[in-house]
């Protein structure tokens, strides 16, 4: 990685990944980056590079601090990994709005891997606001998200490593501590969201579905928030443990 860091001071260090995307990734650094700094990424195998704007600070580790990063260039292919093709009805994982701390302007988002996984962990993303000319945070609107169920059945976390298989979905699943909300026949279900992918997502909840059913569905959400809800239907649901149902929710697809 090459750039400034938080201090103004330049550098050039190594680093390693935990997420890989189309989009850009999580890399792992033993230096504290500002929020939408410009850097240089290396893939020191490839001998290649780019520029990256970083996202956001997931969380700190003993091997360093992990930042989200994307491509400057949507079209550049720093990790040579042929990713499935996408349409414009699957190039989200979430449609969420979210609203500038400083001017309360508001947004509709599209988030990647790397966004979403700087929302999981820290409730917020910082971005660029052209009203403050300033990287601000953006939260979702509403209240704390908290657990639909008591107690919470606790998803566990994925692998981030670069992969080192192929993935068999379509979609690969990433595991997420959630709400999202179901709409029918004027209703709606507060649920907890497991995993989600960019065909949709799965649910615990008390409720049994019909599969098939049709419905309107909003990962994340907020209780009092700007949700926003798509059309999908019922996937699968299958009773399980302490009366919970676990259901999967697939996206429509555009005609």
């Amino acid at each position: 990685m090459i750039g400034r860091d938080a201090d103004g001071s330049q550098f050039v260090q190594e680093g390693h990944t935990r997420l890989i995307s189309r989009h850009g990734g999580l890399i792992v650094l033993k230096r504290k980056l500002p929020p939408e700094a410009k850097l240089i990424l290396v893939n020191t195998q490839l001998k290649d590079e780019a520029e990256v704007r970083v996202v956001g600070h997931a969380e700190s580790e003993p091997d360093g601090e992990v930042y989200g990063v994307a491509f400057l260039d949507a079209n550049k292919s720093l990790w040579r990994v042929a990713f499935p093709p996408m349409d414009d009805a699957e190039a989200a994982l979430a449609r969420v709005l979210l609203q500038c701390a400083g001017c309360r302007s508001q947004e509709v988002v599209h988030f990647t891997e790397v966004d979403m996984e700087i929302f999981v962990s820290k409730q917020e993303l910082i971005r660029s606001c052209k009203s403050c000319s300033r990287p601000t945070a953006w939260k979702q609107l509403g209240t704390e998200i908290t657990s639909a169920t008591a107690p919470m059945a606790t998803a566990e976390h994925e692998s981030r490593h670069e992969p080192s298989r192929i993935e068999k979905r379509r979609h690969p699943r990433k595991k997420v501590k959630l709400l999202a909300s179901i709409r029918h026949s004027g209703r709606e279900h507060v649920v907890d969201c497991e995993d989600v992918s960019r065909g949709g997502f799965c649910f615990k909840g008390y409720r049994k579905y019909e599969v098939d059913m049709e419905i309107e569905a909003a990962m994340p959400y907020t209780r009092g928030g700007g949700n926003i809800f798509l059309p999908a239907r019922i996937a699968h649901c299958k009773a399980g443990a302490a009366g919970l149902f676990k259901c999967g929710v697939a996206y429509k697809q555009k005609s």
